[in-house]
């Protein structure tokens, strides 16, 4: 009776604080959740406001009141927009760690830089894929303890753009206001107006016969020039012609002759982040065949295919059953059939060289030294998404604005903490939990697993910031975060003077061009 008594209340503590800023979690999971004080409020001090809009700052939450232990909680947040800034994977030379503040220096006009993926110590290789400049520079092998069931895919946080055509035109919504009168402009420069919209056409559409709307105006340098009762068919020679069909006509009509009006058609490359899967689909031409390019850069073991190695890789590799290396133009300058070369690459500089496994050994056969290959290097994402960068993550903590990281094991370890979050309206953010500050001096990575907060505390701070989705990354002595603070590179989850762990991967972003 007791025990059930004492239960209740413990329960109704914690259910309690979750009205007051908690995490949203399931009923049966929220008496186990530590609970994720109210940013709003802790201390936030604001440090600076980039010229791109994007912002950096933190929040300080007491001793005891964030994570119920001796040190205090930061919580380090940059917010950015999608549509105005740029992603940019950082790495070191596959098979060797890094130093993050070199990666983060190595990224023009940075503006924050965060570590990424976990990593295995043995072998110093990312548990998931790297694409960088729209190439894939890392892949692990099929089967890998990540990857079990040997699909080859690995999960990433990419960055997407897409790049639309003013003369091909292209079906993206913006508004157009008059006053207090604002409507929705479905497209520019399409071939079709649809049903009760209403299309934007400029100057630069491909035809110079419009399709005709049942009503149009011309707007030239901010204000309405031009009415065309019945539509018109007729290119503009300067401005936006805007022409609407159906219920959008009625609409429309309310824009009137000589009044001010603003439109600011859409951005012609869309920048979005993207959870996805990714794989390498690249392959040699041999005959007939195709020697399938099934890991990148990998520093371990793979039964698949070939693994590819090029200029990124500084490690050594485990032998396969055969070896080729051509130059950059696919022309064969070794090959070895039966036990082929391990340990340190030779020659990898300006060369690509395969290791092919058992499933495809008897292809190199048909190989010989001076003989010209074709090479295509390509990959799969699993969204079809047109990707430039990605760097590998953990899975989803909210999701469709709901928190879904569960409150057990090692989830709800006080430790550095380190996620990026975005909405469906193009703000992102990139958050790092950490103390802020260290109470001792000098090496001890104990003590930087200490602190910060639990995995479910960070997503419903990302949750209330405004995040309808994020991701989680390594955390622990791996979190880092800098950031560009008065033209220098300033260290923020903990400072400057303290111990800075080497990984092999991070990710920066900077102010689009």
């Amino acid at each position: 009776m007791l025990r059930r008594r004492v239960a209740g209340i413990v329960g109704g503590l914690m259910i309690g604080s979750l009205a007051f800023g908690g995490p949203l979690a399931k009923p049966a999971e929220a008496a186990w959740c530590k609970p994720a004080p109210a940013l709003s409020n802790s201390w936030y001090t604001p440090k600076i406001t980039y010229s791109n809009g994007a912002t950096f700052g933190y929040y300080t939450i007491p001793i005891g009141a964030g994570n119920l232990s001796s040190y205090q909680t930061r919580v380090s947040v940059f917010k950015g927009s999608q549509a105005n800034s740029k992603m940019t994977a950082t790495f070191a030379p596959l098979g060797t760690l890094g130093n993050q503040r070199t990666f983060a220096s190595s990224v023009p006009n940075l503006q924050t830089y965060v570590n990424t993926d976990y990593f295995v110590d043995g072998n110093r290789m990312p548990y998931s894929a790297i694409i960088h400049g729209g190439k894939m520079v890392y892949a692990p092998a099929p089967g890998n303890p990540e990857d079990p069931t040997a699909k080859g895919y690995s999960g990433v946080l990419a960055w997407s753009e897409k790049t639309y055509s003013e003369t091909a035109g292209f079906a993206l919504s913006a508004p157009l206001w008059s006053g207090a009168n604002k409507v929705s402009v479905s497209g520019v420069n399409i071939h079709a107006i649809p049903a009760n919209s209403i299309v934007a056409f400029t100057p630069k559409a491909a035809s110079k016969v419009l399709p005709r709307g049942a009503f149009a105006i011309q707007v030239t340098n901010g204000r309405i020039a031009a009415t065309f009762l019945k539509g018109t068919t007729a290119r503009p020679r300067v401005g936006f012609l805007f022409q609407a069909t159906g219920t959008a006509v009625k609409s429309l009509k309310k824009f009137l002759n000589g009044k001010p009006a603003k439109y600011l058609m859409p951005a012609l490359v869309e920048r979005s982040l993207v959870v996805d899967s990714v794989s390498p689909t690249g392959y040699v031409v041999v005959g007939t065949s195709r020697i399938k390019i099934r890991a990148i850069n990998y520093q371990g073991s793979n039964n698949y295919g070939a693994t590819l190695y090029d200029s990124n890789f500084a490690g050594s590799q485990v032998a396969g059953t055969a070896m080729f290396q051509t130059d950059e133009s696919g022309t064969v300058n070794y090959v070895t059939r039966g036990s082929s070369h391990s340990g340190s690459l030779y020659g990898t500089s300006n060369h690509l060289t395969f290791q092919v496994a058992s499933d495809q050994a008897a292809l190199v056969n048909q190989i010989s030294v001076g003989q010209k290959l074709t090479v295509v290097q390509s990959f799969r994402a699993s969204s079809k998404n047109g990707i430039s960068e990605a760097t590998g993550r953990g899975a989803f903590i909210v999701k469709d604005g709901v928190n879904v990281k569960e409150c057990a094991g090692q989830s709800e370890d006080i430790r550095p903490r380190t996620a990026i979050g975005w909405d469906a309206n193009g703000n992102f953010w990139v958050v790092t939990t950490s103390m802020g500050n260290l109470p001792y001096s000098g090496y001890d990575d104990h003590l930087f697993r200490q602190g910060g907060s639990t995995i479910h505390q960070i997503a419903d701070w990302l949750r209330l910031l405004g995040a309808t989705s994020a991701v989680t990354f390594d955390g622990g002595g791996s979190t880092t975060q800098y950031i560009t603070l008065n033209g220098a590179l300033s260290r923020q989850d903990v400072p400057e003077s303290q111990w800075l762990r080497d990984t092999p991967v991070g990710v920066a972003f900077s102010a689009a061009n």
